[in-house]
């Protein structure tokens, strides 16, 4: 199941003919666990019998910058072609970058099952940030499926354009118990480190020590945001502050 969502996730069908289909993933070298996704996008594709090669590194152009990629591609097999078409209801022409999937029976499997697939969505397309204060995966096409996945965990995220966001105190608290990532572990640990800040909240805004104050005030005066003072109070100073508390702290203050 983990396989399946880095497909959906990072991975992409490459068609060889009408009856096969392989499978490759990219993953970006700016990430430190970029070699460790791929070992386990090998390995997975190993326990079904399919062989994976690292290709030559690719290099993409986005809004002006560039991004270097590992590349992994599996050998072309008929059954990838069937989990293209048959679990994942993508046709022989369908981009999955272009179409949403339709995989609702993923919904009703077991919670150990359904766990595995986000963590594999998760591992490709998620992330997490005490800066902004929430975590969550990036999507342009299944904003449905990835809500109703997460509501079966009890988790009800926000809906965006071009993702679905875990902004919700508690719900940040559950993913990091499921846990949501798990071969990027950098992810996984800054999810932890929010999920413990927000269990240390002060959420009284009337008792801010004075001292804390201070810090506050001088950081918003050297120009960093509101989420960067929240990262640095909980990393450099070991205070617990939300990025709304900080930003009450500021208004009134000024």
């Amino acid at each position: 199941m983990y396989l399946l969502g880095l497909i959906v996730s990072d991975g992409g069908f490459d068609s060889d003919s009408d009856l096969s289909a392989r499978v490759v993933l990219y993953a970006s070298k700016k990430y430190r666990w970029s070699l460790r996704l791929g070992q386990a996008f090998s390995y997975a594709m190993g326990r079904i019998g399919m062989k994976v090669e690292k290709r030559a590194d690719q290099t993409k152009v986005r809004d002006g910058k560039t991004t270097v990629f590992n590349v992994w591609g599996s050998q072309a097999s008929p059954l990838l072609r069937w989990v293209k078409e048959v679990l994942f209801s993508l046709g022989p022409s369908l981009m999955k970058k272009q179409s949403p999937i339709d995989a609702d029976w993923i919904l009703n499997l077991p919670h150990d099952y359904r766990v595995a697939f986000l963590q594999g969505l998760a591992d490709g397309d998620g992330y997490a940030s005490i800066r902004s204060f929430n975590a969550g995966i990036a999507t342009l096409t299944n904003h449905t499926f990835l809500n109703e996945l997460l509501n079966t965990f009890n988790i009800f995220p926000t809906v965006e354009k071009t993702k679905v966001r875990i902004g919700r105190y508690d719900d940040i608290v559950k993913a990091s118990k499921l846990p949501l990532f798990k071969h990027t572990k950098g992810r996984q640990e800054r999810l932890e480190e929010l999920s413990k800040l927000i269990g240390l909240l002060d959420r009284s805004y009337g008792r801010v020590p004075k001292e804390e104050i201070e810090i506050i005030m001088e950081m918003h005066d050297q120009g960093m945001s509101c989420g960067e003072i929240t990262e640095s109070l909980w990393v450099n100073h070991g205070i617990a502050r939300s990025r709304r508390s900080v930003e009450g702290i500021i208004k009134r203050r000024k």
